[in-house]
């Protein structure tokens, strides 16, 4: 087999600084899609949008069910995404009702539900690729 030497430059003229951007995008919206997936299927986007008011980390655990300190770090990349809001203080968090709205939708539940199962499936997955054997033996 002929292997030669890939070119220096990407035929796009992307740089390595670009490509390093590109990649911990990817890595960081694959995270915000876990934390998503998390919101979804734990109902803390619906306990989210039913406060009436900006509510602490301890009451949201408490309406939702979860412990405080992974429902607080919970809180903490949301906000970092952009998809929760914190009052001025800092202490208290708020789902906008348009954010609410699509990620309560059935669409946005269909799109999260594959994340928990990829993850299963990754050991399966390299197993698979240097074997040829998908059946996981």
């Amino acid at each position: 087999m002929d292997l030669k030497a890939a070119p220096d430059e990407s035929v796009s003229g992307e740089s390595g600084i670009d490509f390093k951007r590109k990649i911990e995008s990817m890595i960081a919206s694959g995270s915000v899609a876990f934390s998503l997936s998390l919101g979804i299927n734990l109902g803390l986007f619906q306990t989210l949008s039913v406060l009436k008011s900006p509510a602490s980390p301890t009451y949201i655990a408490k309406q939702a069910g979860c412990n405080d300190r992974f429902l607080r770090e919970w809180l903490f990349h949301m906000v970092v995404a952009g998809i929760v809001e914190m009052d001025n203080n800092g202490t208290r968090y708020f789902l906008p009702k348009h954010r609410a709205k699509m990620l309560l939708s059935e669409g946005a539940a269909d799109l999260t539900t594959f994340l928990p199962s990829t993850g299963t499936l990754f050991k399966s997955l390299l197993h698979s690729f240097k074997t040829g054997n998908t059946t996981g033996e």
